[in-house]
């Protein structure tokens, strides 16, 4: 029932018509009135027709025809949807209507003339004013045509109320009655919709003011200005907000010229070209433009806006907003310098970079990775499962168990490996793989990038140089071995051959023979020498497990000075010491031979124009190693001439005293093969300074195993 209902009073139609629109409403509810007194008075013309006029059956079918089209044309409406077509046709039939009641009801005379007036309002509420003229035009024309047809021919007739005058009268009397209330209804129905439209214009006129302040309390807090270009009057209207945006005050005068002299130079054709497009209807008005401050700085401005069209269909203003978007730009110019940097970085070095995309599974590589490895540029996009089957088999699970472990959170941020990697020739790379983990807001893992490096020529000069190594570590070795092997050979028939000297009765000989047996017995003996210092030099060097204690300096110093005590009076010398670090971890005998040999040397090469003084220092650096400082103020060396020989095998540089030029050989040997280390300082005449370092060592009893043997008997 209630669906039924819906289609007799058109509300699916009614539904379409915008709740804003009320003209269109009132137009609406108007049509189904009129509808339904057209058809009430056909049928009441029907019924007259049947009774009084029964010898007129092409009237009658005529006039079922006209409450058809009537009936036809209501409910036609909510299927083609064009009010207009239905208002005009209702308009037409109701005119024939009066047409037809004019002819069949005493011409001119009859009250068909009121009709006429309601039908010249109705056509003016349905139709507005065009259509109502149309109506009014031919109210005028029926109106005059009647007005000869009643009395000048006799085409009128009085079958619709008798022949009677009195009949006429009444029935002209109750017509009458009739128009004047229908014309009186209608005018109050249009007054009644007169003053709902202007309430509601009232009602709609507050609520835009108020929307209006909240519009406009919005857009100053999101500092959003919002301008009225009249394109006819070439007039613009900006609010506050606009002012404060193009960096002018609010008595700047705005056009056209002056608003164009704000803007940067380089914008001002591109912003006119997209303007007059706007308003061709060609494309969207939606663009950003440069302004310049009077202080000549420089602002990025976004802008948006419609274009309205007036009743001729061409535009005739634009409604827009602008907001400053230079802080936007800055770091959007700033990501893009980045960016650049980033790819010529890139490009600048050798490394493949990768970026794997954690959340899609993509990985990306840099053209380095295509020189590199000789893939395509369509293999730069590839997945993370291609790069693992690309590893050596014996480094795959290696390399992606570390990668599981990072990704899982365990290892930290930063993931380094070393492996091989299949090139696009079928040969394999040594790479050195590093990369680092990035997380979102939440500490999750979304991208992991980082950079692959070929170390193929680095591997094989690693491998190269242990080739070398070894082969050294085994030279050496046989050296050793053999320097063993001839000290031992050497000795037994040297030991021989000096008793054989010592035995020979020189009695028999004369001078020059026995001068020459001497000469043989001196150079044997140095040979012997040569052979015991060889022999010590190689255990020193040798000995990879020499014991390693706590030891005192002072009282080191203690034992040493009193084996010196004569030489030092002798030549009016002293020994001055500021030992600061008094304890040192070292062999106790080497120590002792650095001491000696090195006091030694003061008193042998002392200057004969001052007396003897020499000073050891000990005190410990900022690493802890332990530094000791020995220095005299003898004749000195000339290090010029000397430098890179000080330290050398059988090496003197002074005539005025013996020595065999074993003593600073042996002390440096013995200082290096714990791992200590000594340097000198001298100038002639002056004096010399040796500093030895002493590693910094555990304070505990241990013995130092010397891994780096080989190299330090070079």
């Amino acid at each position: 029932m209630k669906n039924f209902g819906d289609f007799i009073s058109l509300k699916p139609f009614a539904q379409t018509v915008p709740d804003t629109d009320l003209v269109s409403k009132q137009r609406l509810l108007l049509f189904k009135i009129a509808t339904m007194l057209s058809l009430i008075v056909c049928v009441g013309f029907l019924i007259q027709v049947f009774v009084t006029i029964p010898g007129k059956p092409l009237l009658l079918t005529f006039m079922f025809l006209l409450f058809c089209g009537l009936f036809v044309n209501y409910f036609a409406l909510a299927s083609h949807k064009r009010p207009a077509v239905s208002y005009i046709i209702l308009l037409g039939t109701w005119f024939i209507l009066i047409h037809i009641n004019t002819y069949y009801s005493g011409g001119i005379r009859n009250s068909a003339n009121f009709y006429l007036a309601t039908f010249i309002l109705t056509a003016f509420i349905l139709l507005g004013s065009k259509g109502g003229k149309i109506a009014a035009a031919l109210s005028i024309i029926h109106v005059v045509y009647f007005y000869f047809v009643t009395t000048c021919t006799n085409w009128v007739s009085y079958l619709f109320v008798g022949e009677g005058e009195t009949l006429l009268n009444v029935y002209f009397l109750l017509s009458t009655s009739v128009s004047l209330l229908v014309l009186a209804a209608a005018s109050t129905y249009i007054e009644k919709s007169k003053n709902v439209v202007v309430k509601d214009l009232h009602l709609k006129n507050e609520q835009l003011t108020n929307a209006s302040g909240r519009l406009q309390l919005s857009t100053g807090a999101a500092k959003i200005g919002v301008w009225d270009f009249d394109i006819v009057n070439d007039l613009i209207t900006w609010d506050s907000t606009m002012f404060s945006l193009h960096g002018v005050t609010a008595n700047f005068p705005v056009n056209s010229n002056t608003w164009q002299s704000l803007l940067h130079a380089a914008d001002v054709e591109k912003l006119q070209r997209q303007l007059q497009l706007a308003i061709n209807d060609e494309q969207e008005f939606d663009t950003e433009y440069r302004i310049l401050w009077h202080d000549q700085t420089t602002r990025y401005i976004k802008a948006a806006a419609q274009v309205h069209t007036g009743n001729n269909g061409k535009a005739s203003r634009i409604l827009g907003a602008n907001w400053d978007i230079t802080e936007s730009k800055k770091a959007e110019e700033a990501i893009i310098n980045s960016n650049k940097r980033y790819e010529l970085a890139t490009k600048a070095t050798s490394n493949a970079i990768w970026d794997w995309n954690l959340l899609t599974g993509e990985l990306f590589w840099n053209e380095a990775y295509q020189h590199t490895f000789g893939y395509t540029t369509q293999e730069l996009t590839e997945s993370f499962e291609t790069y693992i089957s690309r590893i050596h088999k014996d480094d795959c699970a290696r390399v992606n168990e570390g990668l599981l472990a990072m990704l899982s959170g365990n290892n930290g941020d930063y993931w380094e490996d070393e492996y091989k990697y299949l090139k696009s020739d079928g040969s394999y790379a040594y790479v050195y793989d590093r990369g680092y983990l990035v997380c979102d807001g939440q500490n999750q893992p979304i991208r992991f990038v980082g950079a692959l490096q070929d170390i193929t020529a680095r591997k094989g000069v690693e491998l190269e140089r242990e080739m070398i190594i070894q082969e050294l570590i085994k030279s050496n070795a046989d050296l050793k071995q053999f320097s063993f092997i001839t000290s031992h050979n050497l000795r037994a028939p040297l030991s021989n051959i000096s008793a054989i000297l010592d035995l020979i009765d020189t009695s028999s000989l004369d001078a020059h023979n026995i001068a020459m047996l001497e000469m043989l017995k001196v150079s044997g003996k140095q040979l012997v020498h040569t052979i015991d210092d060889l022999t010590n030099i190689l255990l020193i060097k040798n000995n990879r497990n020499a014991e390693i204690t706590r030891i005192d300096i002072n009282d080191a110093l203690h034992e040493i000075k009193k084996s010196f005590s004569t030489a030092l009076s002798d030549g009016d010398g002293h020994i001055c010491t500021n030992i600061s670090a008094p304890f040192v971890w070292f062999h106790k005998v080497y120590l002792e031979s650095l001491f000696i040999n090195l006091i030694s040397n003061s008193i042998k090469y002392r200057s004969t124009s001052r007396k003897l003084v020499i000073n050891i220092d000990c005190c410990s650096d900022t690493n802890g190693n332990c530094i000791l400082q020995f220095s005299d103020n003898g004749s000195g060396i000339d290090l010029k001439r000397y430098k890179d020989r000080i330290f050398g095998l059988y090496q003197r540089f002074h005539d005025t005293s013996e020595g065999q030029g074993l003593g600073l050989f042996i002390i440096k040997s013995q200082i290096e093969a714990l791992g200590g280390e000594i340097t000198v300082e001298s100038e002639v005449d002056k004096g010399t300074t040796f500093t030895v370092t002493f590693r910094r060592q555990q304070y505990k009893k241990e013995v130092l195993h010397l891994e780096n043997f080989s190299a330090s008997i070079q």
